[in-house]
């Protein structure tokens, strides 16, 4: 009990500002008994940073997905919780959905993108708001009989459902779950003043308008029919950026007059970045001698091509400022970087690829050069330093990272060396289009790992890739020294470029994916009792059956009066009743059972309250 009392203090110091979707002041006994599955998911969040809790946090991830799979595919719809209610598992209601956001938020730890599971929970979560009313709780006679307490924790999460949504769609190129309808967009319009009678904090307001400009600039550059992709017209894209820009600006003001902090400030220069990332779309990208020679261009065309490099310089510049607040936010708090949120650490991945994209560009010449070394080794550490398991994919990103940089570096020497005279490195451009189009936003990462794929060769990797024995080290002392590396251009540009093969150091990353998902053999599936997770046929393993069949807390704590040789599950806790204005409640007051819990390892106290007694 008092690892569940740290936990969940560590959950509400430290991951609850990114997304305040919850009501912390509920206390974890009392949230427990609303959802069992947000307060798994709270413990599990907790755990990511627990020092020697790895083996447990990857035992309860595997019940975690259960739980979740569970509400997803077999659910019991609650409109109205209460926490007289039984505590049932499988129970979908405003509190799941909250589980489903901070599972979104903080996904299982993969090495790779295509197993983040971010796109498939927010999705989840959107539908499931849906079924449970959560998009009608502030106007529909359906459930008129929820009381205002409820009401505002249904629209504060409905809000959160669209904020994570556009924010989880922008951030991987997709279109996104989103529903920006009345009650949306009148929370994001109410003064901070209103905040506490809305039930629905200024952080989240702010994040709201931030997401709702995200989704204007989606809908307006990709709103093309008549184009595969969706993108607008080369005559009309210059227009609609400067008209999307002054619209940016006044929303920095709006947020800026009322007191943003650090996150929602990241999140709008997430967005900036995003929309002048459109600028890509149209500049010439030649890596061939006299091809598209801008001398031919009529002058609309070299109109137009001034503004897309002024656009590229604005971008450049953005991103910049987006990894040097993240680096201030970590110097002022060395330890927020650890409790960051995955999609976060791919913003930062996003930036520096631009940055590391413009520098080995023919537009170098106008750019702040150093400054941009000095964010793009400031972005390794970063992502270095966000890594909780060794291999997942902060810790390869840090990587990769130095491979990309190496990889512009010998790609630009080489145009150089190809142009013999100064009007002609004038007169061709190099490094500044984009062949992947069809991320929206993020198209240049995207772009930027096509590259990286096309120099690996990775057909001629798989055919290869037998000869290995053993996964091999890709520059992890190089890695540990830029997280060391005093802040200086001299040292950034040495550090830097010391990768001598990057195409060889990207393959030995790329192929090293220890984290993801195991696949589930088909062809055995009749062998198996359970088709529940790939890892069921661990002895560790609680079937879910198990855990849905346990009697409620209370029953089992009654049951425990007259027996002293029972085992302890859930320890009883007094209720914890918090004002709106209480900061973070002291969560648990333990009343000691008859027969005290052993001090054992948190793992066995946590299997004995998750399974009971002769069950695992």
């Amino acid at each position: 009990s008092e690892d569940i009392a740290e936990l969940f203090q560590e959950f509400a110091k430290r991951y609850h500002p990114f997304l305040p979707v919850i009501d912390i002041t509920k206390g974890a006994e009392r949230i427990y008994r609303l959802s069992p599955c947000l307060f798994w998911v709270i413990i599990l969040t907790g755990l990511r940073r627990k020092f020697g809790a790895t083996e447990l946090m990857t035992k309860l991830s595997s019940m975690v997905k259960s739980i979740l799979a569970e509400i997803t595919i077999s659910p019991i719809i609650r409109y109205t919780p209460s926490d007289s209610d039984e505590p049932v598992l499988n129970v979908a209601s405003v509190y799941s959905v909250q589980a489903f956001l901070l599972y979104t938020f903080w996904p299982p730890l993969t090495s790779s993108l295509s197993a983040d599971t971010s796109w498939n929970t927010i999705g989840t979560a959107m539908f499931q708001a849906i079924r449970v009313g959560l998009n009608s709780a502030e106007y529909s006679r359906e459930y008129a009989t929820a009381n205002h307490e409820l009401i505002s924790e249904q629209v504060r999460t409905w809000v959160c459902c669209n904020i994570v949504s556009q924010y989880i769609a922008s951030s991987f190129g997709f279109p996104a779950y989103v529903s920006f309808d009345h009650t949306v967009i009148n929370v994001s319009r109410e003064s901070p003043n209103d905040a506490e009678h809305s039930g629905v904090p200024t952080s989240i307001k702010q994040m709201a308008q931030i997401v709702h400009f995200e989704n204007q600039v989606i809908n307006t550059m990709n709103s093309n029919p008549s184009n595969a992709l969706g993108i607008v017209g080369s005559e009309q894209k210059q227009p609609l950026l400067k008209v999307l820009n002054q619209q940016l600006t006044q929303l920095e003001i709006n947020l800026e007059n009322n007191e943003l902090d650090s996150i929602r400030k990241f999140l709008f220069l997430v967005a900036k970045a995003h929309l002048l990332t459109y600028y890509f779309m149209d500049a010439f990208s030649t890596h061939k001698k006299n091809d598209n020679d801008i001398r031919t261009l009529s002058l609309s065309e070299i109109e137009s091509n001034f503004e897309t490099k002024c656009g590229l310089v604005k971008v450049y510049n953005a991103s910049i400022d987006l990894l040097t607040h993240s680096t201030n936010m970590w110097q002022r708090d060395p330890a927020v970087i650890k409790y960051f949120p995955g999609v976060f650490v791919l913003n930062i991945w996003q930036a520096a690829c631009i940055i590391s994209k413009l520098v080995h560009s023919s537009l170098s010449s106008v750019l702040d050069v150093a400054k941009g070394k000095k964010a793009y080794q400031d972005a390794v550490s970063l992502t270095f330093n966000a890594s909780v398991l060794k291999h997942d994919m902060a810790y390869r990103s840090s990587g990769i990272m130095r491979s990309i940089w190496s990889m512009f570096a010998k790609m630009h020497d080489d145009w150089k060396k190809d142009r013999v005279s100064q009007d002609e490195k004038f007169a061709n451009d190099f490094n500044l289009g984009i062949s992947v189009k069809s991320r929206m936003s993020v198209s240049v990462f995207f772009d930027c790992l096509y590259i990286l794929r096309e120099k690996c060769g990775m057909a001629k990797l798989k055919r290869e890739s037998q000869k290995y024995d053993d996964d091999e080290e890709y520059g992890q002392e190089a890695i540990q020294e830029g997280s060391r590396l005093e802040i200086n251009g001299g040292a950034h540009e040495r550090r830097l470029s010391e990768v001598k093969d990057p195409e060889e150091d990207a393959r030995k990353i790329i192929r090293t994916i220890p984290l993801d998902p195991n696949p589930i053999n088909a062809s055995n599936a009749s062998s198996n009792s359970s088709l529940g997770s790939p890892t069921s046929q661990t002895p560790d393993m609680v079937l879910l059956k198990d855990m849905l069949s346990r009697s409620s807390p209370r029953e089992e704590m009654a049951s425990r009066k007259t027996s002293s040789h029972q085992l302890a599950t859930l320890p009883e806790a007094r209720a914890v009743s918090s004002g709106p204005n209480t900061s973070l409640p002291s969560v648990f007051s333990i009343r000691k059972s008859q027969e005290p819990i052993r001090k054992a390892p948190i793992a066995e106290h946590m299997r004995t309250m998750t399974t009971g007694s002769g069950s695992g």
